[in-house]
């Protein structure tokens, strides 16, 4: 038999022919959700968005905008999932398009709304009023129960013939300013990288930071860590039961995190829905798998941020496809999209999101709440004009438009066709854009306005990731949520950092912010050394504490001065104490003033 090749519109007519797929069962086993939705979110690059959100850092909201070294928008890699839900728009059809843009020329509306921090906040606040503004003392107080709470369960449960876990035993509650501590040492922690935990706590002056073991004690920063808690977990409902919540634990702080984020912050007049990745490589039933994607395993957030200036004001993290309302006629992406920006409805702002999300229904649900939309479209949606298909063979800055109601939907040819649809831009309006030609020379083309203005805008959470990573907090852990709740912390840092900038001018950089915020959140709290210090075996084991580099060299620096009475190094054993006022002001440690002193200084 002869074979038979098919034409593209025939393809096309197949596959969009076919029956929508069938999620995976929600009893599908961690193993395998490990690795969902591996090839949706595959296709997804957003660094022409990033590089692109450095060049709006400066610009206002005023949409008549001359935008210049755009970096190119490449629509087949943009999008991180191949959106199977997507609604069936059936309203839509070639015949209803047209090229009308009368709507779009009698459209009055300015985009020119600034950022406004809570009135309560002031120039003379300090750092930790903007973060507890954020992540209020309500919240702290939770976390102070519900880890007095979980402690006092795990140790009563395993009271009943079980043994009792060493994280619980001899388990003192904890207090708001001691979760504040905490939070401190994870601040620096951020700042300051090093290999493993018990470096902070060293004697050695290249590891050890003198701020960590002033505040907390190695134990008892252990013994939070793996107690620390934010809900009750008696009160979870089980797996697979009506109800089920995949984030029970950190439900009560993502509630009035989000709460909270939209009574502090108006933004501006642009906004950018996008997702932020949290990296995590251990056993979790919503982790997400993306091998393309720089961080190829983690947890999945949407985020609603200001454009201008990257404060996240909503967000939701995914739980994977098992956690989406199957009985909504929406799309992931559409119901992603109206969910974040629900709290602005009618606000008459500007939202920008990537091909994943964008639809024809989507752009005119937006439009009936009140909301501006302007989004990156793979072409073979439903319900969108053929000629954003077809190869037109158009030259580079060409472009060809079609409109339908409030909606235009616009096809630009860079090196590559580049299709949008938007609300709030004449697709007539264009603008210059410079490009670098093969020869390495600069050549200014023409642009519809729409996708200039679109590269502008859609860097928003790109911005606060950028951020977020820099001194990002949280070390390894065996606990899945630990990783979302550090971002949550990080997530109160950056957009309180954000706000301290708007009220002083920009002045502030986020490591001195970080580093004020870690002082002011431990004031009058350093730690009160109690018990027997764990130098005294050292004597019996020939180890000081101190590196032989600083013991045995720089001779000359060795002088010895006064302190309060502590055991002394060289001789005090645990059937001997010896105290002494005297220590070394080079080593930092207690020693007789003879012969102590001197056999320190020489012994190897």
């Amino acid at each position: 038999m002869a074979k038979r090749f098919r034409t593209t519109e025939e393809i096309l007519e197949y596959f969009f022919s076919l029956p929508d797929n069938e999620d995976a069962s929600e009893e599908e086993s961690d193993e395998d959700a490990s690795e969902e939705d591996s090839d949706e979110d595959a296709l997804e690059d957003l660094t022409s968005l990033e590089q692109s959100a450095a060049h709006s850092e400066g610009r206002d909201n005023n949409t008549d905008m001359v935008v210049e070294n755009e970096e190119e928008v490449d629509v087949a890699e943009e999008g991180d999932e191949a959106d199977d839900d997507a609604h069936d728009e059936r309203e839509g059809s070639e015949g209803e398009w047209c090229e009308d843009v009368s709507y779009f020329e009698n459209l009055t509306a300015s985009l020119q709304q600034h950022a406004q921090v809570y009135p309560d906040l002031a120039h003379t606040d300090t750092e930790v009023d903007y973060f507890l503004s954020v992540f209020t003392e309500e919240m702290l107080e939770t976390i102070k129960n519900q880890t007095n709470l979980y402690a006092t369960q795990e140790r009563t449960t395993r009271s009943r013939g079980q043994e009792i876990r060493r994280s619980t035993q001899n388990w003192q509650p904890t207090t708001v300013e001691e979760i504040k501590a905490y939070i401190a040492v994870h601040i620096v922690m951020g700042i300051h990288v090093l290999p493993e935990l018990r470096h902070y706590w060293s004697s050695d002056p290249s590891l050890g930071v003198a701020s960590v073991p002033e505040l907390m004690t190695k134990a008892r920063f252990k013994k939070l860590t793996e107690n620390i808690h934010c809900n009750d977990n008696s009160k979870a409902v089980p797996k697979g039961e009506p109800g089920y919540d995949w984030l029970h634990k950190l439900r009560p702080i993502i509630n009035a995190l989000n709460s909270r984020l939209k009574e502090v912050y108006v933004p501006s007049s642009v906004m950018a829905v996008d997702e932020s990745m949290v990296p995590f490589k251990g056993h979790s039933s919503i982790k997400q798998y993306m091998p393309i994607k720089p961080v190829k395993q983690g947890y999945k957030v949407w985020c609603l941020a200001d454009s201008q200036t990257g404060f996240v004001t909503q967000f939701d993290i995914y739980c994977g496809k098992k956690g989406v309302d199957h009985n909504s006629s929406l799309s992931v992406g559409e119901s992603v999209v109206l969910g974040l920006c629900h709290s602005w409805y009618h606000s008459h702002r500007l939202i920008s999101f990537n091909n994943f999300f964008t639809s024809y229904h989507l752009m005119k649900s937006m439009n009936e709440r009140g909301l501006y939309a302007v989004g990156t479209v793979r072409a073979t949606r439903k319900g969108l004009p053929d000629m954003l298909r077809r190869k037109d063979g158009l030259q580079r800055g060409e472009f060809k438009f079609r409109t339908k109601g409030c909606v235009s939907a616009v096809k630009w040819q860079d090196n590559k066709p580049v299709t949008v649809l938007s609300t709030f831009h004449n697709p007539k309006d264009i603008t210059v854009v410079k490009r670098k030609n093969k020869d390495g020379s600069s050549s200014q083309i023409p642009c519809p306005r729409a996708v200039a203005e679109y590269n502008a805008i859609m860097g928003g959470v790109d911005r606060f990731d950028q951020r977020r990573e820099r001194y990002a907090i949280g070390r390894r852990s065996r606990k899945w949520w630990h990783r979302l709740l550090h971002f949550l912390i990080d997530l109160a840092i950056v957009n309180s950092f954000i706000m301290w900038n708007c009220n002083h001018g920009g002045r502030c950089n986020q490591l001195s912010f970080r580093l004020a915020l870690s002082r002011q959140l431990t004031v009058g709290q350093k730690r009160k050394k109690r018990g027997r210090p764990s130098f005294m075996a050292w004597v019996k084991r020939g180890v000081t504490g101190v590196p032989d580099e600083v013991r045995l060299q720089q001779v000359g620096k060795h002088f010895p001065v006064k302190g309060s009475r502590r055991r002394c190094r060289e001789c005090s054993t645990r059937k001997k104490e010896t105290r002494t006022r005297v220590m070394c002001k080079q080593c930092q440690v207690p020693l007789c003033i003879g012969p102590c002193f001197e056999k320190f200084h020489e012994k190897k």
